[in-house]
C-alpha cells in the first residue's frame, strides 16, 4: 500500500523533466496539464488514501480525479497522435526530433491515465472493503 501511495509523487518528478525537454508547442501544453492536473491528482490519491485508512470514509475528490484521468487519456491521445503523425510524416527532421519527444510524453501521459484509472479502481474496492460490517462490530 505503500507504494500506491507514493505512485503520484514518482509521476511528478517523471514527467516535469520530459516537459520541459521536449522543445515544442506540447511542452507548453503538457507543462500546463502538470501544473494543473498531475500535481493535484497526487496530493488527492495520497489524501484519499489518508482518508480511507484513518477516517473510514469515501472521499470528496473522485469525481475530480476521474475527469483529470480522462482529460489525460483523450488529450494526450489525439493531441499527441496527431502531432506525431503530421510532423513525422509530413515536415522535416527537426520537426522529427520534436515528434519523437512529444510522442514519448504523449506515451507517458497515456500510461499515467491508465494507471489512474486502474488506482482507482483499487481505491474503490479498499474503501468498500472498509464500509463492510464486521462481525466484531456486534
Amino acid at each position: 500500500m505503500n507504494v500506491q501511495r507514493f505512485t503520484g509523487f514518482i509521476f511528478l518528478f517523471l514527467i516535469f523533466p520530459c516537459s520541459l525537454y521536449a522543445d515544442n508547442l506540447g511542452a507548453l501544453v503538457y507543462g500546463f496539464l502538470w501544473v494543473l492536473g498531475l500535481a493535484p491528482l497526487a496530493l488527492i490519491y495520497s489524501l484519499q488514501l489518508i482518508f480511507a485508512f484513518y477516517c473510514k470514509r469515501k472521499p470528496v475528490y473522485s469525481l475530480y480525479v476521474k475527469i483529470v484521468n480522462y482529460v489525460f487519456l483523450i488529450f494526450g491521445t489525439v493531441y499527441g497522435g496527431f502531432v506525431f503523425l503530421f510532423s513525422y510524416l509530413l515536415l522535416d527532421t527537426h520537426f522529427n526530433t520534436m515528434a519523437r519527444d512529444t510522442f514519448i510524453i504523449t506515451c507517458i501521459f497515456v500510461a499515467i491515465g491508465i494507471f489512474a484509472q486502474w488506482q482507482s479502481l483499487t481505491l474503490d474496492k479498499i474503501l468498500r472493503s472498509l464500509r463492510k460490517p464486521s462481525s466484531n462490530d456486534f
